[in-house]
């Protein structure tokens, strides 16, 4: 049972804490079928995907992206519980990236579910040992994590922390191709990087970390069709590249945007719903780029009315 729900923005930013004896009721999942969305001070419980009659509605208490050892023991210590979920033992034992390794074999490229190791290094779909070992893989996963936690909101050169920290950490993760690459924590140092951009105003290399969550495979992070945190990045990434089209007088990039927002308002009807504060500040903002595109004569129109 919940005994307090973090209180955000309909973004997801952080504003405090709150108590909801309802919403309480909520049993966990660590792939749940529902999340809890804040539409100015009221606390919404939408479906992210479709919900079987007589099935139980659940929550995330957690971050869900992180490795199944990370959850239980996270679960335990907060909640006091062990979890026994269908995310943490899935049907047929069918473990996503954030549980998993990637096979070596080219020929291959399958997961290997780290819960179901035992001994070897093998992948049970091709048989091959891997010939990267689980030390060093878990020596690697251990000092990203304690990279991620030793820059998280630290003051001083951010060019220094960037480019000489934060970056060549998160190549040592996407470069070996044993990690998928929506195991934790790439995509954390990713999220970290993005906003140490943002801040810098270096609003080029914020989109291209913005835009990377936007597509896959790190889209499929959340892989529910609706998941709220899934609209929230892909409007960052239309909000990023309308900026640069007005600062740069790009074209293609106001295309890009005016794209991105027409996706995003069909995922904002299910995730936020489409009278939310957020679902008008998604139609502003497609508003505003619509009537830049719409300057810019008629076969701009023409190609607006095409994609329609």
């Amino acid at each position: 049972m919940i005994n307090s729900i973090t209180l955000v923005s309909a973004t997801f930013d952080q504003l405090g804490m709150t108590f909801d004896p309802t919403i309480s009721l909520l049993n966990h999942a660590c792939n749940p079928n529902a999340a809890i969305v804040f539409d100015q001070n009221i606390a919404c419980v939408r479906s992210v995907k479709n919900i079987k009659k007589g099935e139980q509605v659940t929550l995330s208490y957690i971050d869900n992206t992180y490795k199944r050892a990370t959850r239980r023991r996270q679960l335990r210590e907060q909640y006091y519980f062990d979890c026994h979920c269908e995310g943490c033992e899935p049907k047929d034992n069918v473990f996503t990236g954030r549980d998993s390794w990637v096979c070596e074999n080219e020929q291959c490229k399958g997961l290997i579910p780290e819960p179901l190791l035992k001994g070897d290094f093998t992948c049970s779909k091709c048989h091959s040992n891997q010939k990267t070992s689980l030390d060093t893989l878990r020596t690697l996963e251990t000092k990203a994590f304690t990279v991620l936690e030793a820059t998280a909101n630290t003051p001083g050169n951010i060019s220094n922390l960037l480019n000489n920290i934060l970056l060549p950490t998160l190549a040592a993760l996407t470069s070996n191709p044993s990690w998928p690459p929506i195991r934790q924590p790439a995509p954390a140092l990713r999220r970290q990087i993005y906003h140490l951009c943002l801040n810098s105003e270096n609003y080029e290399a914020a989109y291209h970390h913005s835009n990377t969550f936007s597509s896959p495979p790190l889209s499929t992070i959340h892989p529910e069709p609706f998941h709220p945190l899934k609209t929230v990045q892909l409007f960052t990434t239309a909000s990023l590249i309308a900026l640069l089209a007005s600062k740069e007088n790009n074209v293609d990039y106001l295309k890009r945007a005016w794209e991105l927002l027409r996706l995003t308002w069909e995922l904002c009807k299910g995730s936020h719903g489409e009278t939310s504060e957020f679902a008008k500040r998604v139609a502003a903002k497609r508003g505003e780029v619509e009537m830049d595109l719409s300057l810019g004569g008629e076969e701009i129109r023409r190609w607006m009315r095409m994609h329609t």
